[in-house]
C-alpha cells in the first residue's frame, strides 16, 4: 500500500529556495548594473550639453562677426571663461583646437573636447564644428 504525502521533503524545500534565491540575486545585479548605466548616461548627456552650449554660443559669434577668428581677444576670453566654468562645476577639462579644413581656406574645423575621471578610467567627448573664417 502506497502512502500519500501532503506536504514538500526537507530536501524539496532547499532545493527550491536555493533556485529562488539565485534567481533573486541575478535580478538584482541587473537592477544594480542599470542604474550605473543611468548614472553614467546622465554624466555623458551633461558634459555633451555643456559642449553644445559652448559650440553654440561660438557659432553665433561667428555669425554676428561674420567669420571666426581664434586671434580674437573676444574668442580667447571666452574660451577662459569656459574653461574656468567647466573646472568650477566639476565637468571637467575643456580644450580647444582650431584646424584649417582641406581644400575649403574659408573654413575652420573647431574641435572642442572635455576629459574626466569616472570610475577609475579616463573619459572623453569630442564635438566638431565647421565654422567660416574671417578673412
Amino acid at each position: 500500500m502506497r502512502i500519500k504525502r501532503k506536504a514538500f521533503s526537507l530536501v524539496e524545500l532547499m532545493v527550491a529556495v536555493s533556485i529562488l534565491s539565485i534567481g533573486i540575486v541575478g535580478v538584482g545585479r541587473s537592477f544594480l548594473n542599470a542604474i550605473s548605466g543611468i548614472g553614467y548616461c546622465q554624466n555623458l548627456v551633461s558634459k555633451t550639453w555643456f559642449l553644445d552650449d559652448v559650440m553654440n554660443n561660438l557659432e553665433q559669434f561667428a555669425r554676428d562677426q561674420e567669420g571666426f577668428n581664434k586671434e580674437k581677444e573676444e574668442i580667447t576670453t571666452f574660451f577662459n571663461d569656459k574653461i574656468k566654468e567647466a573646472r568650477e562645476k566639476g565637468i571637467g577639462e575643456l580644450t580647444w583646437e582650431t584646424d584649417q579644413v582641406l581644400d575649403q581656406k574659408h573654413l575652420v574645423k573647431l574641435i572642442l573636447n572635455i576629459k574626466w575621471a569616472e570610475s577609475g578610467r579616463e573619459k572623453n567627448e569630442d564635438l566638431v564644428a565647421l565654422l567660416p573664417v574671417k578673412e
